[in-house]
């Protein structure tokens, strides 16, 4: 039986680290100071389980609007389904370091850990999701909603392109300097 949930990172570092060094760093060969990058501790997580087992993981960090690219195609989605005046800086967040591990792929865990996660900023009233996909799994996260925007770009050494994803009624952007 699959569970997903939030976990507190202090609590949950354990299994959250074995995940991503066995499929980060063994398997695609991510340094360990890049896939550890210190910002663990300040980020929202969620493990999912197999009966007791942690299989997967994924955590959450937000960014004020004003630090982060917007592109205008976001911008223009945004304008148009503004359904709500909340006015805050931080509506801008990125889903990162989505592993499962390898013998677990192929039964759905990472589709339900991307779900999990972005029901949770959904109920935060995020205004937009970033991610930063590896161009081998760019469909996966396209199935889920999310458009590539940019030229292909090398993280650790892999191929990815940002990605963006709206959530059906989006607050509006802040009242803020909204990068462009």
């Amino acid at each position: 039986m699959l569970t997903i949930g939030r976990v507190d990172y202090a609590e949950a570092i354990a299994p959250i680290q074995a995940i991503r060094r066995q499929v980060f760093q063994e398997e695609q060969g991510v340094a360990a100071e890049l896939e550890f990058d210190g910002e663990d501790a300040t980020a929202i997580h969620f493990l999912a389980y197999q009966g007791d087992r942690a299989v997967g993981t994924t955590r959450i960090r937000y960014f004020p609007a004003t630090s982060v690219m917007i592109p205008d195609f976001v911008i223009a989605v945004i304008a148009d389904n503004t359904t709500n005046t909340t006015n805050t800086c931080e509506t801008v967040a990125k889903i990162e370091r989505v592993a499962v591990l390898a013998e677990c792929r192929g039964q759905k865990i990472g589709q339900q850990l991307m779900k999990e996660a972005i029901a949770y900023l959904n109920q935060q009233r995020i205004t937009a999701i970033k991610l930063n996909a590896q161009l081998a799994v760019q469909a996966f996260y396209e199935q889920l909603g999310f458009h590539p925007q940019g030229a292909v770009f090398e993280e650790a050494g892999i191929p990815h392109v940002t990605m963006w994803y709206i959530p059906p009624s989006p607050p509006p952007l802040p009242d803020c300097d909204v990068a462009r």
